[in-house]
Parts: structure tokens; C-alpha cells; sequence
């Protein structure tokens, strides 16, 4: 596999919180070495971590010969925005990884993450797929933010259409529509209004360099929708990452997503569908 490793090889580029985050950041590196240390010390890992605190040492890491750890020091006001484009421009130095990560601290890995994903990616490569989206879940198994829909999109959707929004809310009366929002695994005739989760983010390198974050806007201001936006808008292709262990966020809420109706999904596919863009990207 040594050819398909050196082809999809990842830069980590994680977003930290500072001290109070320290075992955290300390759990995800350490993910990230488990899963990419078994390829041995030719093939070496680039982590870039940038936080406000760059004391915040995330501790030992098993093998960490094999593992590069850089940190970019960053104010503590920096928009989260800001931060990931710096965290990319940081990464262009290390020239390695025609794959780049952007994670929060709270993921973890599964150990077989990178092995899988080189396998994906050989797979997949004549489908040229730019972004990859594996399946996530909380610490309780339940389904996180991975293969969705825009959020805003499906509730000004469903806003005028009254007995669908019932049978949507159905699935989780206390919550707003928007939070159900998953798609079923491998459905891909919604990608033109899918959105990355800015929590976790798998694209090729030049994507997030061709599509820098809009530093106008910060964390909990849709900066996620409307960077995934300007994705679609480009054509550029999302494929779905089945892996045999999802990747974990260890988020203190327990928040977790939950799939669409099928009324709904076949009600966006009439909708969205047949407004499909056609051409080639040119990315």
C-alpha cells in the first residue's frame, strides 16, 4: 500500500481552546498518531496545532518520532475563522499532505482511520472526489454532524409546507426541524445542498487554500453553511467515507443528529434536484 499512503497522505490541522482543553487536545493527538504510526518512520505526520496557550504541551505520544507536532501561536480573540485559515497557511510550509484535516481537539480517531481511508481513497480516485466525509458519532453511539443537509436550507423549506413540517418534527418533537437533518448514509442526490461541519472538515489540500473561511464571520455565526456553500456552488465533489469504526466527538452535551423522513428527502429531491448545476468544476 505504500504507493496509495504516499498519494493520500493528511495534514492535521487542529483548533484548541487552550489549557482548559489540555487533555482534549492531548486524546486527539494521541488518536492521530495511533492511526498513522503503523505505516512506520518513513512516512511522517504533520499535527498543526494552533491555540492561544502554546504551553498547553498535549503530553507523550506513543512513537512520537514518527509524529510531527507544530504549534502556531494565535491570540486568544482570534475568530475560530481566522484561525483555520492561519492554520492553513502554516501547513503550506510543511509541503506534506495532499489531504488536510481541520478538526476541534474534542474528535478522536479510531485506530484504523488511515488505513481505511487510503483504501477509500484508491477506490474512489476516478470518482475524484475533493472532500471526504467519514461517519461521526457522539460517546454514546448516537449520530453526529456527518452527512447532511444544509440546516437553514431544510427549515426555510419546510416553512411553507405545514403537514411535511409536522411529519418531520415528528421524529424529535422538543427540538427545531433544522437539527434533523441527516441524510442516509451514501445518498448523493442531495450534495448540492449538503454542509461540512466546520468541527471536522476532510478535503484535499488546495481546496481550503482555494476556498479560504470568511474571516467576517466567527464560531456559532453559520461560517460552516457558508463556506459549504460556496463549495456546492463550485461543483466540488463530497464522497461519503464508509468506515469499519466511526470517528467519535467527544462533545460534553451528548448533542447528537438525527436522520430525515423519507417524505422529506423525497420532497428536497423534487424541490432541489431538477435545479442541479451542470459542467465540470474547474478545481
Amino acid at each position: 500500500m505504500t504507493g496509495i499512503i504516499d498519494d493520500n497522505t493528511i495534514t492535521f490541522l487542529i483548533c484548541t481552546q487552550g489549557a482548559e482543553s489540555r487533555e482534549a487536545l492531548k486524546r486527539c493527538v494521541q488518536s492521530i498518531a495511533n492511526t498513522t504510526n503503523d505505516f512506520g518512520p518513513n512516512w511522517k505526520t504533520d499535527i498543526i496545532i494552533g491555540t492561544s496557550d502554546c504551553g498547553i504541551l498535549p503530553g507523550p505520544i506513543n512513537d512520537g518520532s514518527y509524529t510531527r507536532i507544530t504549534y502556531v501561536n494565535l491570540a486568544p480573540e482570534t475568530k475560530l475563522t481566522t484561525k483555520k485559515n492561519k492554520l492553513v497557511e502554516a501547513a503550506k510550509a510543511k509541503l506534506n499532505g495532499k489531504w488536510t484535516m481541520i478538526l476541534h481537539d474534542y474528535y478522536v480517531l479510531p485506530k484504523d482511520f488511515m488505513y481505511n481511508f487510503t483504501k477509500w481513497a484508491c477506490v474512489t480516485n476516478n470518482q475524484q472526489y475533493m472532500i471526504a466525509q467519514p461517519r461521526i458519532v457522539n460517546d454514546e453511539g448516537l449520530r453526529h454532524s456527518d452527512w447532511a443537509v444544509d440546516p437553514l436550507i431544510l427549515r426555510r423549506f419546510l416553512m411553507d409546507k405545514p403537514i411535511l413540517g409536522q411529519i418531520h418534527k415528528g421524529i424529535s418533537p422538543n427540538e427545531s426541524p433544522e437539527y434533523v437533518c441527516g441524510l442516509p448514509y451514501h445518498h448523493n442526490t442531495l450534495r448540492h445542498i449538503q454542509y461540512i461541519s466546520g468541527g471536522f472538515m476532510l478535503a484535499k489540500t488546495h481546496i481550503f487554500q482555494s476556498f479560504p473561511f470568511n474571516e467576517n464571520l466567527d464560531w456559532g455565526q453559520s461560517e460552516d453553511l457558508e463556506w459549504s456553500r460556496r463549495i456546492a456552488g463550485a461543483q466540488i465533489p463530497i464522497g461519503f467515507v464508509d468506515l469499519k469504526d466511526p470517528v467519535i466527538a467527544l462533545k460534553p452535551n451528548k448533542w447528537h443528529m438525527r436522520q430525515m423522513p423519507d417524505s422529506t428527502i423525497t420532497a428536497l429531491e423534487q424541490c432541489f434536484v431538477a435545479r442541479l448545476p451542470t459542467g465540470k468544476n474547474k478545481y
